[in-house]
Protein backbone atom coordinates (compact mmCIF):
# COMPACT_ATOMS: atom_id res chain seq x y z
CA UNK A 1 0.00 0.00 0.00
CA UNK A 2 1.18 3.34 -0.91
CA UNK A 3 2.18 5.80 1.80
CA UNK A 4 0.64 9.49 0.65
CA UNK A 5 -2.09 7.71 -2.35
CA UNK A 6 -2.52 4.41 -0.13
CA UNK A 7 -3.21 2.76 -3.77
CA UNK A 8 -2.11 -1.19 -3.68
CA UNK A 9 0.65 -2.18 -4.97
CA UNK A 10 -0.43 -4.70 -6.56
CA UNK A 11 -2.27 -3.45 -9.95
CA UNK A 12 -4.73 -7.08 -9.48
CA UNK A 13 -5.34 -6.20 -5.97
CA UNK A 14 -6.05 -2.36 -6.28
CA UNK A 15 -8.72 -3.99 -9.02
CA UNK A 16 -10.40 -6.04 -7.01
CA UNK A 17 -10.41 -3.17 -4.34
CA UNK A 18 -12.10 -0.85 -6.88
CA UNK A 19 -14.65 -3.54 -8.17
CA UNK A 20 -15.37 -4.64 -4.72
CA UNK A 21 -16.28 -0.78 -3.35
CA UNK A 22 -18.31 -0.24 -6.54
CA UNK A 23 -20.34 -3.18 -5.89
CA UNK A 24 -20.67 -2.48 -2.50
CA UNK A 25 -21.36 1.24 -2.05
CA UNK A 26 -20.15 3.38 -5.68
CA UNK A 27 -23.13 1.64 -7.75
CA UNK A 28 -25.88 2.35 -4.64
CA UNK A 29 -24.66 6.23 -4.22
CA UNK A 30 -24.49 6.88 -7.91
CA UNK A 31 -27.67 6.00 -8.70
CA UNK A 32 -28.96 8.06 -5.43
CA UNK A 33 -27.80 10.89 -6.99
CA UNK A 34 -30.18 11.35 -9.49
CA UNK A 35 -32.20 13.16 -6.90
CA UNK A 36 -29.81 16.24 -7.76
CA UNK A 37 -30.81 15.51 -11.36
CA UNK A 38 -34.95 15.32 -10.44
CA UNK A 39 -34.56 18.63 -8.13
CA UNK A 40 -32.80 20.58 -10.47
CA UNK A 41 -34.47 19.83 -13.26
CA UNK A 42 -38.07 20.73 -11.40
CA UNK A 43 -36.36 24.04 -10.74
CA UNK A 44 -34.73 25.04 -14.18
CA UNK A 45 -38.76 24.20 -15.39
CA UNK A 46 -39.82 26.47 -12.45
CA UNK A 47 -37.74 29.29 -13.60
CA UNK A 48 -38.85 28.87 -17.18
CA UNK A 49 -42.71 28.75 -16.50
CA UNK A 50 -42.81 31.96 -14.03
CA UNK A 51 -40.36 33.37 -16.78
CA UNK A 52 -37.47 34.37 -14.75
CA UNK A 53 -34.85 33.43 -15.80
CA UNK A 54 -32.63 33.67 -12.26
CA UNK A 55 -29.40 31.86 -12.19
CA UNK A 56 -30.91 28.87 -14.27
CA UNK A 57 -27.63 27.80 -16.14
CA UNK A 58 -26.51 26.53 -12.87
CA UNK A 59 -29.29 24.16 -12.64
CA UNK A 60 -29.09 23.38 -17.00
CA UNK A 61 -25.61 22.57 -16.31
CA UNK A 62 -25.52 20.65 -13.79
CA UNK A 63 -28.11 18.56 -15.47
CA UNK A 64 -25.88 18.42 -18.60
CA UNK A 65 -23.27 17.47 -16.80
CA UNK A 66 -25.02 14.60 -15.03
CA UNK A 67 -26.65 13.51 -18.44
CA UNK A 68 -23.60 12.90 -20.03
CA UNK A 69 -21.75 10.84 -17.07
CA UNK A 70 -25.04 8.72 -16.82
CA UNK A 71 -24.02 7.76 -20.96
CA UNK A 72 -20.60 7.03 -19.85
CA UNK A 73 -21.43 4.97 -17.27
CA UNK A 74 -23.98 3.05 -19.40
CA UNK A 75 -21.00 2.54 -22.04
CA UNK A 76 -18.91 1.06 -19.04
CA UNK A 77 -19.86 1.22 -15.19
CA UNK A 78 -15.94 1.99 -14.33
CA UNK A 79 -16.59 5.41 -14.63
CA UNK A 80 -19.25 5.53 -11.33
CA UNK A 81 -15.79 6.53 -9.34
CA UNK A 82 -15.58 9.61 -11.87
CA UNK A 83 -18.95 10.28 -12.36
CA UNK A 84 -19.12 10.79 -8.52
CA UNK A 85 -16.13 12.45 -8.67
CA UNK A 86 -17.61 15.17 -10.98
CA UNK A 87 -20.98 15.25 -9.55
CA UNK A 88 -19.60 15.83 -6.23
CA UNK A 89 -17.43 18.89 -7.44
CA UNK A 90 -20.55 20.41 -9.54
CA UNK A 91 -22.22 20.05 -6.25
CA UNK A 92 -20.30 22.91 -5.09
CA UNK A 93 -21.39 25.69 -7.24
CA UNK A 94 -24.82 25.34 -5.91
CA UNK A 95 -24.28 27.56 -3.53
CA UNK A 96 -24.63 30.24 -6.21
CA UNK A 97 -28.46 28.82 -6.89
CA UNK A 98 -30.15 30.89 -4.51
CA UNK A 99 -32.28 33.63 -4.72
CA UNK A 100 -30.57 36.78 -1.29
CA UNK A 101 -34.37 38.01 -0.93
CA UNK A 102 -36.91 35.39 -1.28
CA UNK A 103 -34.73 33.13 0.75
CA UNK A 104 -34.29 32.96 4.74
CA UNK A 105 -31.65 33.01 6.65
CA UNK A 106 -32.60 30.06 8.67
CA UNK A 107 -32.97 27.91 5.04
CA UNK A 108 -29.58 29.46 3.56
CA UNK A 109 -28.71 27.31 6.84
CA UNK A 110 -30.36 24.50 6.11
CA UNK A 111 -29.54 24.16 2.86
CA UNK A 112 -25.99 24.37 3.52
CA UNK A 113 -25.83 21.62 6.26
CA UNK A 114 -27.75 18.96 3.49
CA UNK A 115 -25.48 20.11 0.70
CA UNK A 116 -22.16 19.31 3.25
CA UNK A 117 -23.94 16.14 3.96
CA UNK A 118 -23.96 14.83 0.75
CA UNK A 119 -20.78 16.04 0.00
CA UNK A 120 -19.02 14.47 2.63
CA UNK A 121 -20.55 10.93 1.85
CA UNK A 122 -18.74 11.70 -1.58
CA UNK A 123 -15.42 12.05 0.20
CA UNK A 124 -16.04 9.14 2.30
CA UNK A 125 -17.01 6.45 -0.95
CA UNK A 126 -14.24 8.00 -3.09
CA UNK A 127 -10.28 6.94 -2.54
CA UNK A 128 -8.07 9.07 -0.53
CA UNK A 129 -6.34 11.20 -3.27
CA UNK A 130 -9.99 11.42 -5.23
CA UNK A 131 -11.54 12.96 -1.68
CA UNK A 132 -8.61 15.50 -1.23
CA UNK A 133 -9.34 16.59 -5.04
CA UNK A 134 -13.02 17.18 -4.07
CA UNK A 135 -12.15 18.84 -0.43
CA UNK A 136 -10.31 21.26 -1.74
CA UNK A 137 -12.25 21.99 -5.06
CA UNK A 138 -15.10 22.47 -2.45
CA UNK A 139 -13.00 24.66 -0.37
CA UNK A 140 -11.80 26.96 -3.57
CA UNK A 141 -15.60 27.11 -4.46
CA UNK A 142 -16.50 28.43 -1.12
CA UNK A 143 -14.24 31.16 -0.74
CA UNK A 144 -14.09 32.54 -4.39
CA UNK A 145 -18.23 32.44 -4.62
CA UNK A 146 -18.53 34.00 -0.53
CA UNK A 147 -16.21 36.78 -1.58
CA UNK A 148 -17.44 37.91 -4.58
CA UNK A 149 -21.29 38.10 -3.54
CA UNK A 150 -20.05 39.69 0.43
CA UNK A 151 -17.44 42.00 -1.93
CA UNK A 152 -14.95 40.70 0.88
CA UNK A 153 -12.97 38.39 2.28
CA UNK A 154 -13.62 37.24 5.37
CA UNK A 155 -10.57 36.13 7.73
CA UNK A 156 -12.18 33.87 10.34
CA UNK A 157 -14.67 32.30 7.53
CA UNK A 158 -11.91 31.62 5.60
CA UNK A 159 -9.36 30.60 8.14
CA UNK A 160 -12.47 28.21 9.71
CA UNK A 161 -12.97 26.63 5.83
CA UNK A 162 -9.46 25.83 5.80
CA UNK A 163 -9.09 24.24 9.35
CA UNK A 164 -12.13 22.20 8.10
CA UNK A 165 -11.16 21.03 5.42
CA UNK A 166 -7.49 19.88 6.69
CA UNK A 167 -9.51 17.84 9.23
CA UNK A 168 -12.00 16.35 6.71
CA UNK A 169 -8.77 15.28 4.52
CA UNK A 170 -7.05 13.58 7.92
CA UNK A 171 -10.13 12.03 8.50
CA UNK A 172 -10.88 10.50 4.57
CA UNK A 173 -7.20 9.33 5.03
CA UNK A 174 -7.72 7.25 8.25
CA UNK A 175 -11.41 5.58 6.87
CA UNK A 176 -9.65 4.80 3.32
CA UNK A 177 -6.82 3.78 5.06
CA UNK A 178 -8.98 1.48 7.65
CA UNK A 179 -11.39 0.49 4.71
CA UNK A 180 -8.70 -1.05 2.56
CA UNK A 181 -6.70 -2.87 5.90
CA UNK A 182 -10.37 -4.69 6.61
CA UNK A 183 -9.86 -5.31 2.88
CA UNK A 184 -6.61 -7.27 2.98
CA UNK A 185 -7.92 -8.71 5.86
CA UNK A 186 -10.73 -10.24 4.04
CA UNK A 187 -8.38 -11.37 1.56
CA UNK A 188 -6.30 -13.33 4.12
CA UNK A 189 -9.35 -14.88 5.78
CA UNK A 190 -10.53 -16.05 2.41
CA UNK A 191 -7.09 -17.46 0.97
CA UNK A 192 -6.38 -19.27 4.73
CA UNK A 193 -9.89 -20.78 3.91
CA UNK A 194 -8.86 -22.04 0.50
CA UNK A 195 -5.21 -23.01 1.95
CA UNK A 196 -6.50 -24.58 5.36
CA UNK A 197 -7.47 -27.78 3.77
CA UNK A 198 -3.59 -28.32 2.52
CA UNK A 199 -2.51 -27.13 5.73
CA UNK A 200 -4.59 -28.86 7.85
CA UNK A 201 -5.14 -32.39 6.28
CA UNK A 202 -6.60 -33.78 9.40
CA UNK A 203 -10.76 -33.58 9.29
CA UNK A 204 -11.50 -30.10 11.19
CA UNK A 205 -15.01 -28.03 11.67
CA UNK A 206 -14.28 -23.97 11.73
CA UNK A 207 -16.98 -22.33 13.47
CA UNK A 208 -17.35 -18.42 14.60
CA UNK A 209 -19.47 -17.91 18.10
CA UNK A 210 -20.27 -15.03 20.04
CA UNK A 211 -22.10 -15.35 23.25
CA UNK A 212 -24.93 -17.80 22.09
CA UNK A 213 -24.33 -17.14 18.29
CA UNK A 214 -23.08 -20.16 16.74
CA UNK A 215 -21.72 -19.95 13.06
CA UNK A 216 -20.30 -23.14 11.28
CA UNK A 217 -18.02 -21.46 8.09
CA UNK A 218 -16.27 -24.48 6.65
CA UNK A 219 -15.51 -28.12 6.85
CA UNK A 220 -12.95 -30.66 5.63
CA UNK A 221 -13.68 -34.42 5.49
CA UNK A 222 -16.66 -33.88 7.52
CA UNK A 223 -17.63 -37.73 6.66
CA UNK A 224 -14.97 -38.78 9.02
CA UNK A 225 -16.54 -37.31 11.99
CA UNK A 226 -18.55 -39.55 14.34
CA UNK A 227 -22.17 -39.65 13.67
CA UNK A 228 -21.96 -38.33 10.19
CA UNK A 229 -25.15 -38.50 8.39
CA UNK A 230 -25.22 -39.00 4.17
CA UNK A 231 -28.65 -36.87 3.92
CA UNK A 232 -27.96 -34.02 6.37
CA UNK A 233 -25.46 -30.74 5.13
CA UNK A 234 -22.22 -30.22 6.15
CA UNK A 235 -23.26 -27.79 8.57
CA UNK A 236 -25.89 -29.64 10.22
CA UNK A 237 -23.53 -32.67 11.02
CA UNK A 238 -20.90 -29.90 11.88
CA UNK A 239 -23.33 -28.82 14.46
CA UNK A 240 -25.10 -32.03 15.50
CA UNK A 241 -21.10 -33.11 16.16
CA UNK A 242 -20.41 -29.95 18.81
CA UNK A 243 -23.73 -30.54 20.47
CA UNK A 244 -23.82 -34.25 20.72
CA UNK A 245 -20.11 -34.85 21.71
CA UNK A 246 -19.35 -35.47 24.88
CA UNK A 247 -16.30 -34.35 27.23
CA UNK A 248 -16.14 -35.65 30.85
CA UNK A 249 -20.20 -36.02 30.38
CA UNK A 250 -20.37 -32.38 29.05
CA UNK A 251 -21.24 -31.01 25.82
CA UNK A 252 -18.60 -29.78 23.53
CA UNK A 253 -20.87 -27.24 22.28
CA UNK A 254 -21.51 -26.27 25.79
CA UNK A 255 -17.71 -26.00 27.07
CA UNK A 256 -17.45 -24.19 23.44
CA UNK A 257 -19.44 -21.27 24.14
CA UNK A 258 -18.75 -20.95 27.62
CA UNK A 259 -14.58 -20.71 26.85
CA UNK A 260 -13.89 -23.76 29.14
CA UNK A 261 -12.50 -26.02 27.01
CA UNK A 262 -8.74 -26.20 26.63
CA UNK A 263 -6.97 -25.08 23.23
CA UNK A 264 -3.51 -26.11 21.71
CA UNK A 265 -3.89 -29.49 23.31
CA UNK A 266 -5.48 -33.10 23.17
CA UNK A 267 -8.86 -33.58 24.56
CA UNK A 268 -10.07 -37.15 25.15
CA UNK A 269 -14.20 -37.57 23.50
CA UNK A 270 -16.94 -39.54 22.80
CA UNK A 271 -20.15 -39.56 20.85
CA UNK A 272 -22.28 -42.42 21.51
CA UNK A 273 -20.02 -45.38 21.48
CA UNK A 274 -17.27 -43.34 19.67
CA UNK A 275 -14.14 -42.04 21.28
CA UNK A 276 -11.73 -40.07 19.69
CA UNK A 277 -9.05 -37.28 20.26
CA UNK A 278 -9.75 -33.35 19.03
CA UNK A 279 -8.09 -30.15 18.98
CA UNK A 280 -9.56 -26.74 19.40
CA UNK A 281 -7.44 -24.24 18.27
CA UNK A 282 -8.12 -19.97 17.79
CA UNK A 283 -8.39 -18.89 14.17
CA UNK A 284 -7.38 -15.29 12.64
CA UNK A 285 -7.82 -12.49 13.93
CA UNK A 286 -10.81 -12.30 16.62
CA UNK A 287 -11.02 -14.26 19.68
CA UNK A 288 -14.36 -15.86 18.76
CA UNK A 289 -12.89 -17.97 15.50
CA UNK A 290 -12.53 -21.81 16.79
CA UNK A 291 -11.37 -24.87 15.03
CA UNK A 292 -12.01 -28.26 15.78
CA UNK A 293 -9.53 -30.70 14.62
CA UNK A 294 -10.27 -34.57 14.68
CA UNK A 295 -6.65 -35.36 16.01
CA UNK A 296 -6.62 -39.36 16.37
CA UNK A 297 -9.58 -41.90 15.89
CA UNK A 298 -8.30 -45.05 17.99
CA UNK A 299 -10.06 -47.84 15.82
CA UNK A 300 -9.56 -51.47 17.31
CA UNK A 301 -8.36 -53.27 14.27
CA UNK A 302 -5.40 -54.74 15.54
CA UNK A 303 -5.33 -57.45 18.09
CA UNK A 304 -6.08 -56.62 21.62
CA UNK A 305 -3.80 -57.98 23.98
CA UNK A 306 -6.37 -58.72 27.12
CA UNK A 307 -5.07 -58.07 30.72
CA UNK A 308 -4.95 -60.48 33.57
CA UNK A 309 -7.91 -59.48 35.28
CA UNK A 310 -9.88 -59.91 32.08
CA UNK A 311 -9.02 -63.67 31.34
CA UNK A 312 -9.47 -64.32 35.10
CA UNK A 313 -12.96 -63.31 34.50
CA UNK A 314 -13.28 -65.17 31.81
CA UNK A 315 -12.63 -68.17 33.22
CA UNK A 316 -15.34 -67.64 36.03
CA UNK A 317 -17.77 -67.01 33.31
CA UNK A 318 -16.50 -70.22 31.36
CA UNK A 319 -16.94 -71.95 34.75
CA UNK A 320 -20.76 -70.43 35.51
CA UNK A 321 -21.93 -71.44 32.41
CA UNK A 322 -20.76 -75.00 31.94
CA UNK A 323 -22.41 -76.25 35.44
CA UNK A 324 -25.44 -76.45 34.12
CA UNK A 325 -25.56 -77.18 30.61
CA UNK A 326 -22.71 -79.28 29.07
CA UNK A 327 -23.00 -78.46 25.74
CA UNK A 328 -22.36 -74.73 26.72
CA UNK A 329 -18.44 -75.52 27.61
CA UNK A 330 -17.84 -76.05 23.43
CA UNK A 331 -19.36 -72.63 22.65
CA UNK A 332 -17.45 -70.61 25.32
CA UNK A 333 -14.77 -72.22 24.08
CA UNK A 334 -15.02 -71.10 20.87
CA UNK A 335 -15.63 -67.69 22.36
CA UNK A 336 -12.71 -67.95 24.10
CA UNK A 337 -10.81 -68.53 20.64
CA UNK A 338 -12.48 -65.55 18.78
CA UNK A 339 -11.66 -63.38 21.58
CA UNK A 340 -8.10 -64.16 21.33
CA UNK A 341 -7.32 -64.80 17.85
CA UNK A 342 -8.22 -62.41 15.30
CA UNK A 343 -11.15 -61.15 16.56
CA UNK A 344 -11.17 -57.80 14.98
CA UNK A 345 -12.15 -58.91 11.29
CA UNK A 346 -14.52 -56.49 9.82
CA UNK A 347 -17.37 -58.14 7.53
CA UNK A 348 -20.77 -57.48 6.11
CA UNK A 349 -22.94 -59.49 8.29
CA UNK A 350 -26.98 -60.71 8.46
CA UNK A 351 -28.81 -60.52 11.62
CA UNK A 352 -30.97 -61.97 10.78
CA UNK A 353 -28.98 -66.00 9.03
CA UNK A 354 -27.02 -65.42 12.71
CA UNK A 355 -30.56 -65.84 14.64
CA UNK A 356 -31.86 -68.66 12.25
CA UNK A 357 -28.73 -70.39 12.72
CA UNK A 358 -28.91 -69.90 16.91
CA UNK A 359 -32.92 -70.81 16.96
CA UNK A 360 -31.95 -74.28 15.38
CA UNK A 361 -28.65 -74.53 17.25
CA UNK A 362 -30.36 -73.95 20.80
CA UNK A 363 -33.98 -75.45 19.48
CA UNK A 364 -33.65 -78.14 22.60
CA UNK A 365 -33.38 -75.47 24.99
CA UNK A 366 -34.85 -72.54 24.43
CA UNK A 367 -38.10 -71.46 22.47
CA UNK A 368 -37.12 -69.78 19.15
CA UNK A 369 -36.46 -65.92 19.19
CA UNK A 370 -38.97 -64.45 16.71
CA UNK A 371 -38.40 -61.07 14.48
CA UNK A 372 -41.15 -58.75 14.56
CA UNK A 373 -39.97 -56.48 11.93
CA UNK A 374 -42.20 -53.87 9.37
CA UNK A 375 -40.51 -54.28 6.51
CA UNK A 376 -38.79 -57.77 4.22
CA UNK A 377 -34.95 -57.20 5.29
CA UNK A 378 -32.10 -59.04 5.97
CA UNK A 379 -30.96 -56.98 8.39
CA UNK A 380 -27.44 -56.27 6.68
CA UNK A 381 -24.60 -54.84 8.91
CA UNK A 382 -20.75 -53.75 8.49
CA UNK A 383 -19.65 -54.78 11.69
CA UNK A 384 -16.56 -56.89 13.69
CA UNK A 385 -18.44 -60.19 13.02
CA UNK A 386 -16.50 -62.42 15.26
CA UNK A 387 -17.65 -59.78 18.06
CA UNK A 388 -21.40 -60.05 16.92
CA UNK A 389 -21.40 -63.61 16.96
CA UNK A 390 -19.86 -63.95 20.35
CA UNK A 391 -22.26 -61.26 21.77
CA UNK A 392 -25.39 -63.33 20.33
CA UNK A 393 -23.76 -66.31 21.98
CA UNK A 394 -24.15 -64.73 25.08
CA UNK A 395 -27.49 -63.12 24.92
CA UNK A 396 -29.22 -67.08 24.02
CA UNK A 397 -26.82 -68.46 27.44
CA UNK A 398 -28.45 -65.87 29.16
CA UNK A 399 -31.97 -66.60 27.47
CA UNK A 400 -31.74 -70.01 28.44
CA UNK A 401 -30.80 -69.00 32.08
CA UNK A 402 -33.63 -66.90 32.49
CA UNK A 403 -36.64 -67.87 30.41
CA UNK A 404 -38.03 -71.36 30.68
CA UNK A 405 -38.95 -73.55 28.01
CA UNK A 406 -42.80 -73.36 26.56
CA UNK A 407 -44.70 -72.85 23.73
CA UNK A 408 -44.05 -69.06 23.60
CA UNK A 409 -42.04 -67.94 21.40
CA UNK A 410 -39.22 -65.16 22.40
CA UNK A 411 -40.23 -61.60 20.79
CA UNK A 412 -37.89 -59.12 19.45
CA UNK A 413 -39.38 -55.86 17.72
CA UNK A 414 -36.84 -54.93 15.40
CA UNK A 415 -36.65 -50.76 13.99
CA UNK A 416 -33.81 -49.93 11.74
CA UNK A 417 -32.71 -46.27 10.80
CA UNK A 418 -29.62 -44.70 9.64
CA UNK A 419 -27.29 -44.99 12.86
CA UNK A 420 -28.65 -48.52 14.18
CA UNK A 421 -30.83 -51.37 14.41
CA UNK A 422 -32.54 -51.88 17.24
CA UNK A 423 -33.83 -55.38 19.05
CA UNK A 424 -36.30 -54.80 21.40
CA UNK A 425 -36.59 -57.92 23.27
CA UNK A 426 -39.69 -58.73 24.88
CA UNK A 427 -39.12 -61.02 28.22
CA UNK A 428 -40.82 -62.25 31.24
CA UNK A 429 -37.99 -62.03 33.45
CA UNK A 430 -36.36 -59.08 32.53
CA UNK A 431 -34.80 -58.07 35.77
CA UNK A 432 -32.82 -61.39 36.13
CA UNK A 433 -31.76 -61.13 32.59
CA UNK A 434 -30.35 -57.37 33.32
CA UNK A 435 -28.41 -58.60 36.34
CA UNK A 436 -26.80 -61.92 34.61
CA UNK A 437 -25.58 -59.40 31.56
CA UNK A 438 -24.26 -57.03 33.73
CA UNK A 439 -22.31 -59.68 35.00
CA UNK A 440 -21.16 -61.23 31.41
CA UNK A 441 -17.86 -60.50 31.06
CA UNK A 442 -18.00 -60.80 27.31
CA UNK A 443 -21.07 -58.66 26.69
CA UNK A 444 -19.88 -55.92 29.01
CA UNK A 445 -16.55 -56.18 27.10
CA UNK A 446 -17.89 -56.04 23.72
CA UNK A 447 -20.89 -54.15 23.80
CA UNK A 448 -19.21 -50.94 23.42
CA UNK A 449 -17.58 -51.74 20.37
CA UNK A 450 -20.73 -53.40 18.38
CA UNK A 451 -23.73 -51.51 20.02
CA UNK A 452 -24.72 -48.01 19.95
CA UNK A 453 -25.82 -47.53 23.08
CA UNK A 454 -25.20 -49.73 25.89
CA UNK A 455 -28.07 -52.17 26.63
CA UNK A 456 -30.57 -50.94 29.96
CA UNK A 457 -32.77 -51.83 31.43
CA UNK A 458 -35.90 -51.38 28.41
CA UNK A 459 -33.90 -54.26 27.13
CA UNK A 460 -33.27 -51.89 23.43
CA UNK A 461 -30.25 -53.54 21.88
CA UNK A 462 -28.96 -51.12 19.39
CA UNK A 463 -26.50 -52.86 16.90
CA UNK A 464 -24.61 -49.73 15.38
CA UNK A 465 -24.29 -49.69 12.21
CA UNK A 466 -20.97 -47.82 12.16
CA UNK A 467 -17.32 -48.82 12.82
CA UNK A 468 -16.65 -48.37 16.79
CA UNK A 469 -14.06 -46.33 18.11
CA UNK A 470 -12.44 -47.26 21.65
Amino acid sequence: MHRFSLNFEDKKLEDQFQNEKLQKIRKPVYYATFIFFVLNGMKAILEFIRGTRFQSEINVGFITVQAIMAIMVLKNQQYIKQALVVTNIMSGFLQMNFNEEATAKQEFYSFGNSYALFQAIGYFISDFRDGVIQALSHLTTKIIITSIHSYKVDPLCTSLAITSTIFIVLTIYVSDFNYRKQFLSNISDNVWDKQLPFLIKKPYIKFTHKNTYFNITSCNQIQKFAGYKTDYCYGCNAREFLSETKINNVSLLNKLLSDSVLFNTDIEAHLKCSRFNIRVCMYGFEKMNRIVILEKVMTKEKVKQFSYEFRKDLVQTLKQGSTKFQFLLFYNWGIQSCLLINNMQIKQVSLLDIISKLNKTYRRYLSPLRIITSKKSKLQIRTYSNLIKIYFFQIYHLLILTQPRSQDKIDAFVKENEEYIEFHLQLKAMREFCVLYSKNIFTQQIERVILWERLKNDLRIQFSKQISFK
